[in-house]
């Protein structure tokens, strides 16, 4: 349970007396230059027990250098990371029994000695258990000690041993050891190894081969421990106290201590604390030569002040300062504060505090007389020491420095000395109770008053005046004359009593307003939710960042700057230069600040509203702060701050919930679907405090701020390599940046492994292949289809044409020619009909030929039938036709070849007809690329408008890029005024061939371009 070192017990008595006797030693510096040492009023004791997780019953502590705590309890080794206590189990899955002693070895190893006899050598998880076997000490070993030279040697109740090789030897003559009980070893800071026997104190210097008998006596010895000065102390039955000098000269001073102890510590800030058998524990104050310091009271905790039990036994100082000791009800923990308690009475109610002169407080309460607390003495006021016992709920040193005071029925008044009762507060009528809430000073010897429910007063020369009928929660009074009453209805401000002007404070959102706080040109208002600050002519709400800043009971800000706000949630600090930013911009947010919280020994919660003020600021800077369970303080200039980075580990990590052991390597088996990883910080002093961030490289983008959490949590890695980095801090905000790290390799499973895939992909090809050719003999297949539906049409079409358009045609010529023939007076008429006639007997020819197209079945060589065609063309004609044929003529699909033929067919035509040239020319390249069709002319040319847009009402050239788009080819004109004109049709070979080239004839038609280029 989190504790108090000491809890005052109803009264003033061994509480106060510890406290008395901390506070002198507190304010005296040493000699040495080091800070006098907190007092144990300062000291925090956190409590496991067995109700706790504790293991129970602790015998024996050490810290080993990777940060945990090693304990022995039940029977078994423990360590401990501060949260969790964790039953050690060796890589051979045994645990180790019970421990007496503990070290570290250089290599960074641990040499553990057992109750029961027996050694174990560990190194990570893995155990080397020396027993019978290995000549190791069957008698209780109750230290282990590494010399210089990396000699282990073993203290055991029936002799000293070493170890030589894999083997333990006894320790005889050849070593300067005289035989029997060997009780305690220690390895002082010089490298002498130290021994006792059961009647004298031995001693081997660095680089001596055996020891020297010292000439010291003594008796049962617990255990060896050296002073900060070098001296060698020894905890013997009923006696603790040095022993002889570093040198081996025995010690001649007086320092003795008649307790029966089992360990002892030389903390760092140069007290000794001891542990006792029964009587809980001993703080001793040394001064800067090692003695103790003279007229200065032993400190004792025990567990009436929160200790877990009086029986003590193993104690050590952990890498941050913290004092351990494990007890027979479990293990304590002791660590400075950054609060600590006053020695107020425990069953007073409701302070109201004012600073006195120098350090003194005055307090009052609800309950007891009115007292006051300076230095070493806490006293009461009033006449014959005991004071008025009435309830006293508002004070306030003005500057003059008396404290005044209101009660439930007077206002009271503190100077030089002497407690006086200043005034009756005004009577009200059908009120039995009356209350001062607040007070401010008028700078004129008199004081503003506000009266619960009874309006607001000045007292001033022995005669009160009523200024308002309206009551103010909190008074400030910034100079003479001028008064600040914070009340529901926003902010008054009276000048020389009358009231100017009241602000507006909704903006705020205080809910309910309990404080005014003057500083400077500035004041700070707060309230049960919000807050804000008064420039003398606007008010603005403060906002934090992170944790929210409400419940507000006081605000202090110090000659330095710096801000103080005593809230429910803790108590806040806000740095002077973070102050400033915040004044200095309407919109700035705190974002720097520090919150002390029970864990930095805060009793209680403040009360609000009633009494004021709940925190006050003595001479001598310590912050005084009245809470619901007593009275707290904190000196600014001595909080506790931890400078060291948390060492990590990581502790365990389980798979689909099965534990498993860790190693450079986590391998995560095939289908793994759950991993967690537990990691641990080891700063022990607030692991309520230790923040944790982390990272799967390979698989998080960033990093995971989890907080306080110790358990990472992952699903469904995939296959892979990944590398798990934690990072953490401790409770001051020190970061250990360079965290500790653990790989993990995710297995595949079957369907996730390269040659799986691989396996796919090769079977995914031929699927390909055969879907494409599917996909081609259905295409080819349609295509076959609409063919014979465009056949059947063409004859349609042929048949309609030489039916009825032709005959028609064929009759109207003849009616022509009979009427020709009957024009012979007239010559030149009957020429111009018979020229006429001739034309139309062409245009009828012409029009069957293409019916006989239409109608033809034939698919024959493509460049045989545009050759006839051609030659049939230029018969008789000036044009002549040449053909070209490059390649093996192949078989050509019929869709494209009937496009095709089409295409060629309309550019001989549109040739022979309108390029007025003399050659036409056909080019027809079987390539295994595919089918490369040129008709090309030397007539007139195209112009550039007429390639862009063709002719107006002809279809030509839009009919041959239609059918060329219908087979997927390629179609271009390449064509200049007056410099004739040639058309290319390209269509790939697995659109125009029946069968495809082969890859032989692919590579040859390629190496046969690349010779001709």
């Amino acid at each position: 349970m989190q504790g108090r070192v000491h809890r005052a017990a109803g009264g003033m008595g061994v509480a106060f007396l510890v406290f008395a006797a901390s506070l002198v030693l507190a304010v005296c510096a040493r000699a040495d230059g080091i800070p006098a040492p907190l007092g144990m009023h300062q000291w925090l004791d956190t409590s496991w027990t067995f109700e706790r997780g504790a293991p129970g019953q602790v015998s024996m502590l050490h810290q080993s250098p990777d940060g945990f705590l090693w304990l022995s309890a039940a029977q078994s080794l423990y360590r401990f990371d501060g949260v969790r206590f964790e039953r050690f189990l060796a890589d051979d899955n045994q645990p180790i029994s019970a421990t007496r002693t503990m070290i570290d070895a250089p290599d960074g190893s641990l040499w553990i000695g057992l109750t029961t006899g027996g050694i174990v050598h560990l190194q990570g998880r893995h155990a080397v258990r020396y027993a019978k076997a290995q000549d190791a000490p069957y008698g209780t070993v109750s230290y282990i000690a590494v010399d210089p030279n990396g000699r282990v040697w073993a203290a055991s109740n029936d002799t000293l041993h070493y170890l030589d090789g894999e083997r333990w030897k006894k320790a005889d003559a050849a070593v300067g050891y005289p035989g029997g009980n060997c009780s305690a070893l220690l390895v002082d800071r010089d490298g002498t190894l130290w021994a006792t026997t059961e009647t004298s104190l031995l001693r081997k210097a660095r680089g001596d081969k055996s020891f020297v008998d010292t000439g010291i006596k003594v008796s049962l010895v617990y255990s060896l421990f050296q002073a900060p000065d070098g001296k060698i102390w020894a905890a013997q039955r009923n006696l603790v106290g040095p022993l002889a000098t570093a040198d081996g000269r025995p010690y001649e001073g007086t320092v003795r201590f008649t307790w029966d102890s089992a360990g002892a510590v030389f903390a760092r800030d140069g007290t000794l604390w001891l542990s006792t058998l029964g009587d809980g524990l001993k703080r001793i104050y040394l001064d800067a030569h090692g003695e103790p310091v003279a007229g200065q009271a032993t400190e004792t905790f025990t567990a009436e002040d929160g200790l877990s039990a009086d029986y003590t036994w193993p104690i050590l100082q952990d890498r941050e300062g913290n004092i351990w000791v494990g007890t027979s009800a479990g293990l304590d923990r002791l660590r400075p504060s950054a609060l600590a308690r006053a020695p107020f009475p425990s069953n007073g109610h409701d302070f109201v505090l004012a600073p006195d002169t120098q350090a003194g407080v005055i307090a009052g309460t609800t309950n007891l007389p009115l007292m006051r607390l300076d230095g070493d003495r806490l006293t009461t006021l009033g006449d014959g020491g005991d004071g008025p016992v009435t309830p006293f709920r508002a004070a306030l040193r003005d500057e003059r420095g008396t404290v005044w005071l209101g009660s439930d029925d007077a206002l009271w008044r503190w100077q030089d000395g002497t407690l006086a009762r200043v005034a009756a507060v005004p009577a009200v009528p059908g009120m039995k109770r009356i209350r001062v809430q607040g007070i401010a000073s008028d700078h004129a010897g008199g004081a503003w008053v506000s009266i619960w429910k009874h309006g607001l007063w000045h007292w001033h020369d022995g005669t009160w005046t009523k200024v308002s009928d309206v009551y103010a929660f909190a008074l400030a009074a910034p100079s003479a004359g001028q008064l600040l009453a914070l009340g529901r209805d926003g902010l008054m401000v009276y000048d020389k009593g009358v009231l100017s002007r009241t602000i507006d404070l909704s903006s705020l959102k205080l809910f309910d307003p309990t404080i005014l706080s003057i500083h400077g040109s500035h004041t700070w208002i707060g309230g049960q939710v919000g807050w804000g600050v008064f420039d003398g002519k606007n008010v603005r709400a403060i906002h934090s960042r992170g944790e929210q800043i409400w419940g507000i009971a006081a605000i202090i800000e110090t000659p330095e700057g710096d801000l103080w706000i005593d809230a429910v949630p803790a108590i806040f600090h806000v740095p002077a230069a973070e102050v400033s930013r915040v004044l200095a911009s309407p919109d700035a947010v705190i974002g720097d600040f520090t919150s002390y919280n029970y864990l930095d020994g805060l009793p209680g919660r403040p009360s609000l509203i009633t009494p004021i003020p709940g925190a006050v600021r003595t001479d001598d800077g310590k912050l005084w702060f009245a809470t619901s369970n007593g009275v707290a303080f904190i000196d600014p200039g001595r909080i506790p701050y931890n400078p060291l980075p948390p060492p990590l580990s990581i502790t365990a990590a389980r798979i689909d919930g099965k534990d498993v052991a860790l190693g450079e390597k986590l391998v995560l088996p095939r289908g793994a679907a759950n991993l967690e990883i537990d990691f641990s910080a080891l700063s022990l002093t607030m692991p309520e405090r230790v923040k944790f961030m982390y990272k799967l490289v390979g698989w998080d983008q960033d990093w995971q701020d989890v907080g306080t959490r110790r358990t990472a949590y992952y699903g469904r890695l995939t296959p892979g390599s990944y590398r798990f980095v934690v990072r953490a801090s401790n409770n001051d905000g020190v970061w250990n940046n360079q965290g500790v790290a653990l790989g993990i390799e995710a297995l595949p499973l079957f369907y996730q492994t390269l040659w799986f895939k691989l396996l796919c992909v090769a079977a995914f090809i031929p699927l390909v292949w055969l879907a494409y050719r599917a996909r081609f003999l259905y295409l080819e297949r349609s295509m076959r289809d609409r063919l014979e539906v465009q056949h059947a049409e063409r004859e349609r079409i042929a048949r309609d044409l030489h039916d009825t358009l032709l005959q028609s045609v064929q009759g109207l010529v003849m009616h022509f020619q009979s009427v020709a023939e009957r024009i012979s007076s007239e010559p030149e008429a009957r020429k111009a009909m018979d020229g006429a006639l001739d034309r139309a007997d062409k245009v009828v020819a012409e029009a069957r030929g293409r019916v006989l197209d239409l109608r033809s079945d034939a698919q024959g060589e493509l460049h045989e039938v545009l050759r006839k065609t051609g030659m049939e063309l230029t018969a008789g004609q000036p044009m002549r036709f040449r053909a070209l044929i490059e390649g093996r003529p192949r078989e050509l699909s019929a869709r494209v070849y009937w496009e095709v033929l089409a295409i060629a067919k309309e550019a001989m035509f549109n040739a022979f007809q309108h390029s007025n040239g003399t050659l036409i020319e056909s080019e027809i390249a079987y390539l295994a690329s595919g089918l490369r069709v040129r008709l090309r002319d030397d007539g007139i040319g195209l112009s550039e408008a007429l390639l862009q847009d063709g002719r107006s009402n002809h279809w030509g050239l839009t009919g041959m890029r239609e059918r060329a788009d219908k087979i997927l080819a390629s179609f271009r004109i390449l064509s200049r005024e007056r410099e004739g004109c040639e058309i290319e049709v390209m269509v790939p070979a697995r659109l125009a061939y029946v069968r495809q080239p082969g890859l032989y004839s692919r590579l040859l038609e390629r190496t046969l371009q690349w010779v001709k280029w």
